[in-house]
């Protein structure tokens, strides 16, 4: 509740309030997390905790089967007819052991399996929480491409690609904190771009942009857009588009030239 109260507080605070909202969202779901584990943890203990009782009185009842087998060839030794119906009520003694291990390595595997799932199930709610966002909008103004963090966790800005040039990466990732901003550093390049391109009044031209980024665990991820300028506008008109958002390792595929 403290956590959804602070993202609804954020949606309408004031920009310079808003990242101290999120930062303390951030704190109660990491807490929720922390939580999670440790019941996790509890149950898992007391499950073993179960399986080793159950294994304990297996025992306990192999013995005193055993003790039971020596009473009744006491009694096969004295009584010849006995002995038929002793050797009978082992076989049955055995069969129910049998059946016993048998469901007990059927309950561990299930327990097994319970536990898998379980984990695969928090792996995607975590995987979720940090998934990147990133709204790409250029100013045109301040002749600025303005980069906005619409995730719920920090994310690094490692470079960009405009167009048919080379990947440009930087040595150090710019980190936007959740509905924090930030310009991108190599705008000038754009920039220069877009004076060398002449568009018909009513059509369009799209000019290709990549982002890399990585997520607060360090994954990577590639982000695909479109530039589109209109027509020759005055002032001109340019909107961004997103193709798509995808982890992708780009440190080795994309062999940038890091400065």
């Amino acid at each position: 509740m403290k956590a959804n109260d602070c993202f609804r507080r954020a949606d309408v605070a004031l920009e310079d309030n808003r990242p101290g909202l999120l930062l303390e969202a951030e704190f109660y779901m990491r807490e929720l997390e922390h939580r999670a584990d440790s019941r996790t943890s509890i149950r898992d203990f007391i499950l073993e905790i179960v399986v080793i009782l159950l294994i304990g009185w297996e025992i306990h009842m192999g013995y005193q089967q055993v003790s039971l087998q020596s009473t009744d060839a006491a009694q096969q030794q004295a009584d010849a007819n006995q002995e038929q119906a002793d050797a009978k009520q082992e076989q049955a003694i055995l069969a129910n052991l049998n059946s016993s291990s048998a469901a007990t390595a059927a309950t561990l595997t299930s327990l097994q399996g319970i536990t898998a799932a379980m984990n695969e199930a928090l792996q995607k709610q975590l995987a979720l929480f940090y998934d990147v966002s990133i709204n790409v909008a250029y100013d045109v103004d301040k002749k600025l491409v303005v980069l906005t963090n619409d995730g719920r966790t920090n994310v690094a800005v490692w470079g960009q690609k405009f167009g048919t040039e080379p990947p440009d990466i930087n040595a150090n990732g710019t980190t936007i904190i959740p509905g924090g901003m930030t310009t991108n550093s190599q705008t000038a390049s754009f920039n220069s771009l877009l004076t060398q391109i002449k568009v018909p009044h009513g059509q369009v031209f799209l000019i290709p942009f990549e982002l890399y980024l990585k997520n607060e665990k360090g994954e990577e991820y590639v982000q695909r857009c479109n530039f589109i300028i209109f027509g020759e506008d005055d002032p001109r008109r340019i909107e961004t588009q997103t193709i798509s958002v995808t982890p992708e390792h780009w440190t080795s595929v994309a062999a940038p030239k890091v400065k």
